[in-house]
C-alpha cells in the first residue's frame, strides 16, 4: 500500500464531507473561500505578531515536533517524530 503523504495546504467541507476525504483546495469554485480564510489567518498573524511569519522556528530540546509525513498528530510511533525535539 502506498504511504500516504498529507498536503501543505487542504481545505474542507467539513459539514458535507465530515472525514475530510476531498480536499477542495484546488476547486476553483472555491477560490473565493480560500482567499478569504488566507486573509483572516495572515490578519490574525498580524495582530498577534505571530513569529512563524519571521520564519521556520528552530527546534528546541522540549518540543515535541510530527515529521512533515506523520499522518496522525497524536502517533504513538517515535519515527514520526523530529528527533531534534524530545522523545516521548
Amino acid at each position: 500500500m502506498p504511504e500516504e503523504v498529507k498536503p501543505a495546504e487542504a481545505l474542507y467541507d467539513t459539514y458535507h464531507d465530515p472525514l475530510e476525504s476531498r480536499n477542495l483546495l484546488n476547486d476553483g469554485r472555491y477560490q473565493s473561500v480560500l482567499n478569504r480564510l488566507k486573509e483572516e489567518l495572515y490578519s490574525f498573524q498580524k495582530r498577534t505578531n505571530d513569529p512563524i511569519l519571521n520564519g521556520p522556528l528552530p527546534v528546541q530540546a522540549n518540543y515535541k515536533v510530527n515529521k512533515p509525513d506523520c499522518i496522525a498528530a497524536s502517533s504513538k510511533n517515535p519515527e514520526d517524530y523530529d528527533q531534534r525535539g524530545r522523545r516521548n
